[in-house]
C-alpha cells in the first residue's frame, strides 16, 4: 500500500515538474512561492517517513553523507533560532517556511536514497523518472527558443527581460543552462560512450551543446568548460581539451545573436552587478559572522539596514547571486563549512556525481543554482540514478 502511494507521488512530482515557473503559486507579493511538484514531493516524503520512520537514522547513522545533511540542517536551525529576536513575526514566519522547504528537500533525498537502496527491484522507476525529466528539459528548451523567445512581457512579475536566449520552463538562462549541462553529462557518461547508434548519440549530444550555448550564460559556459576539461585531463586526453575549446569558440562565433544585450558575451553590467552583490553579501555576513541571520531572511535584513528600500518583487531579492554567499550570510561561517562538507560527501557517491557537484559548485559561485528547488530536484534524481547504477557493477 505505502509503496504504491510513494510511487504514485514520485511520478506525480515528475509529471508536474515541467510546469516550472508556469505552475508557481505565490502569496503576499511573491514573498512566499510554491510549485505543484513540491506538494507531490512533500506527500512522497510523508509516505516514505510513514514506511521507514526513524529506521533510516539507525541504518545510516555511520554514513558520512547523511551525517553531513543532518549537521547542515542543524546549523541552519541554530542560526534561525539565534537570529529570531532580530526580526518581526512576519519575517520569521517567511524565513521559517523556506527553512522548512530546504529541510523537506534534504530529508526527501535521505529517504528517497534509502528507499531505492532497500528496494532494488524498483530500479527501473528511477530510470523512467530521470529519462522523462531530461526529455522534457530538452524538448521545452527547443520549443521555448523557437516559439517563445521573449520574456519581456513578464517584466512586471519580477522576471528579467531575457530575449533570444534559452530559458526553458525555468525562466532563467543560468538555470536552464545548469539543467541542460547536467543532462549533457548524464547522457555522455551513461549512453554516449558506446559503439551502437553513433549517429543518434552524436545528434543528441550536439543538440544539448547547442542549447547550452543558446543560454548565453557565461557562468554556465565557464563551469561547463572547466568541468569537461578536468574530465579529459583526468583521462589524459589533452587533445580533446584543445578540440573542445576550438569547437566552443567556433560556436560562439556562429551562434545566432539576433538582438538584445543579453546575447552579447562581452556585456559588463552583469559582471559589475555580481561583484557588487558579493561585496554587499560579505559586508552583511560580517555583522553576524558565526551563525548568520537565519535561512531566507536576507531580503528583510537588507530592508532593516537600508540596503533596499522595500521588500522587492525581484526574484533575486531573497538571496545573493552566489549560493555560497547566500549560505554564508544565512548560516555564517559554521553553515558554510557544513554546506561545503555536504557537497564533498555528495561528490563522493561516484566519479560521475563528482562532476555534477563540481559543475554546480563552480556555477554557484556566480549564480545561485545549488539552492534552487528546480536544480535540487533534478540533482537528487541524478544522484539516486548513480546509486542504482553502481549495484550492477
Amino acid at each position: 500500500m505505502l509503496n504504491g502511494l510513494i510511487l504514485f507521488f514520485e511520478y506525480a512530482a515528475v509529471l508536474f515538474y515541467p510546469l516550472g515557473q508556469l505552475g508557481r503559486i505565490s502569496f503576499s507579493t511573491q514573498q512566499i512561492n510554491l510549485y505543484p511538484y513540491e506538494i507531490m514531493l512533500f506527500f512522497s516524503l510523508l509516505f516514505l517517513f510513514l514506511k521507514y520512520r526513524f529506521s533510516v537514522l539507525k541504518k545510516l547513522h555511520k554514513n558520512y553523507l547523511f551525517l553531513s545533511i543532518f549537521v547542515f540542517l542543524i546549523s541552519l536551525f541554530i542560526a534561525y533560532i539565534i537570529a529570531y529576536p532580530l526580526f518581526n513575526l512576519w519575517a520569521n514566519m517567511v524565513g521559517g517556511l523556506y527553512l522548512l522547504r530546504i529541510t523537506v528537500y534534504l530529508l526527501y533525498f535521505v529517504y528517497f536514497y534509502f528507499h531505492y537502496l532497500v528496494n532494488r527491484d524498483l530500479k527501473k522507476h528511477i530510470r523512467y523518472q530521470t529519462f522523462f525529466i531530461i526529455g522534457t528539459i530538452i524538448c521545452s528548451s527547443i520549443f521555448q527558443y523557437i516559439f517563445y523567445p521573449n520574456l519581456r512581457n513578464l517584466l512586471y512579475q519580477g522576471w528579467d527581460p531575457h530575449l533570444y536566449r534559452v530559458f526553458s520552463f525555468f525562466f532563467e538562462p543560468y538555470l536552464a543552462g545548469a539543467a541542460i549541462t547536467l543532462s549533457l553529462y548524464f547522457f555522455y557518461f551513461h549512453f554516449f560512450l558506446g559503439n551502437n547508434k553513433k549517429f543518434l548519440k552524436y545528434t543528441i549530444l550536439a543538440v544539448l551543446f547547442i542549447l547550452l550555448m543558446l543560454t548565453f550564460s557565461r557562468t554556465v559556459y565557464i563551469a561547463a568548460l572547466i568541468t569537461i576539461s578536468l574530465f579529459f585531463l583526468k583521462k589524459r586526453n589533452i587533445s580533446h581539451i584543445f578540440f573542445l575549446l576550438v569547437f566552443f569558440v567556433l560556436l560562439v562565433i556562429v551562434i545566432p545573436k539576433p538582438v538584445g544585450v543579453g546575447v552579447q558575451l562581452y556585456r559588463t553590467f552583469s559582471i559589475d552587478t555580481r561583484i557588487n552583490n558579493m561585496v554587499e553579501g560579505i559586508q552583511l555576513w560580517a555583522k553576524a559572522p558565526i551563525f548568520g541571520i537565519g535561512y531566507d531572511r536576507i531580503r528583510y535584513r537588507k530592508a532593516q539596514l537600508k540596503l533596499s528600500d522595500t521588500v522587492s518583487l525581484s526574484h533575486a531579492a531573497a538571496g545573493y547571486h552566489s549560493s555560497f554567499i547566500t549560505i554564508l550570510v544565512s548560516g555564517g561561517i559554521v553553515g558554510l563549512i557544513c554546506f561545503v562538507f555536504l557537497l564533498f560527501q555528495l561528490a563522493r557517491i561516484s566519479s560521475i556525481s563528482s562532476f555534477y557537484i563540481l559543475f554546480l559548485s563552480i556555477l554557484s559561485v556566480g549564480d545561485n543554482a545549488l539552492l534552487h528547488p528546480f536544480i535540487l530536484f533534478l540533482l537528487w534524481k541524478l544522484l539516486v540514478f548513480e546509486v542504482t547504477r553502481l549495484w550492477s557493477k
